[in-house]
């Protein structure tokens, strides 16, 4: 069974860097407000009124994502039961 996880790919246009982030907790916490031009509620708001799945001003431009992985079975221990 595939897994989805989100993703957010941010583009910082002054540097043209691309970052991307497992969260948007996590971009405020690699990037400041400044950098980016937008703060963290706001941005929150945006992404859950908006279906567009993009933001994009005049500092960044910020992509919501999916990342679908493949499931493993690492970590799983086979435990077998007593008879």
């Amino acid at each position: 069974m595939k897994q989805e996880r989100k993703i957010f790919h941010v583009y910082v246009k002054c540097s043209k860097i691309d970052y991307y982030f497992g969260s948007m907790k996590a971009i405020f916490s690699t990037l400041n407000k400044d950098c980016i031009g937008i703060q963290y509620q706001s941005l929150v708001s945006y992404f859950h009124t908006n279906d567009t799945g993009l933001y994009e001003n005049t500092k960044c431009f910020i992509r919501k994502g999916l990342l679908i992985t493949q499931a493993t079975k690492r970590g799983r221990k086979n435990i077998k039961k007593a008879d």
